[in-house]
């Protein structure tokens, strides 16, 4: 049993995740020129799996709670920042039957809207593969500070 950040939420094991390094490339590469490169950080990629799983949850309908959609709770409580006000993050979503297909989606969805602001230089990734459903979900947070 794992817990979601300070809410107790019990998260069941419908689905295997592990770290995609195809999505983390995807993501790291899709940055513009005109921004500093965005860094891998492990507790904004704690939150991208919270979110991820909690969704996988839901959509399997095993999950008590929504699915995480504001991820800036989380960075707080986590450690990434000490004031709600001074965290800025996003969650950025994508699902297909192939993780390919999962990776594209949320890069396509957002490399434009959010790759290309530059306040955001950390992210974190994850992937989980739905062997029951047959699809993959992936989900990225891009994160920065006020």
């Amino acid at each position: 049993m794992v817990t979601i950040f300070s809410s107790g939420v019990p998260l069941a094991p419908s689905a295997h995740a592990a770290p995609s390094a195809s999505l983390r490339n995807a993501v790291a590469s899709a940055r513009a020129t005109s921004c500093a490169p965005m860094q891998y950080n492990p507790i904004v990629e704690q939150v991208a799996e919270v979110s991820n799983r909690t969704s996988d949850n839901w959509l399997n309908k095993v999950g008590t709670h929504y699915p995480v959609t504001d991820p800036k709770s989380g960075l707080k409580d986590l450690g990434y920042g000490n004031d709600l006000n001074n965290i800025k993050g996003q969650l950025l979503n994508g699902a297909a039957n192939t993780e390919d297909g999962a990776i594209h989606g949320v890069i396509l969805e957002y490399v434009y809207d959010k790759f290309d602001d530059c306040s955001f230089t950390d992210f974190g990734v994850s992937m989980i593969h739905d062997e029951q459903a047959g699809f993959y979900l992936s989900s990225v947070v891009v994160a920065g500070h006020y």
